[in-house]
């Protein structure tokens, strides 16, 4: 699960195209079957140049013994 927060929602089409070409060449297994994701503006962020940050949640699967 991804949380990505815009400072500015013009901002969301150029992400959207970053985040799919990431997808491309790491892990292309998410081109299909993207995570889920929630996109908000916000009024700031953690530093007042940052344009976007992004929260990612993710399971991997342990080998039992």
């Amino acid at each position: 699960k991804t949380f990505i927060m815009l400072k500015d929602i013009k901002d969301y089409p150029v992400m959207r195209a970053t985040e799919l070409k990431f997808y491309q060449q790491y892990a292309p297994e998410l081109v299909d079957c993207p995570p889920a994701s929630t996109i908000l503006q916000a009024g700031c962020l953690a530093r007042p140049e940052f344009l976007v940050e992004i929260e990612c949640m993710a399971v991997v699967e342990r080998k039992r013994d």
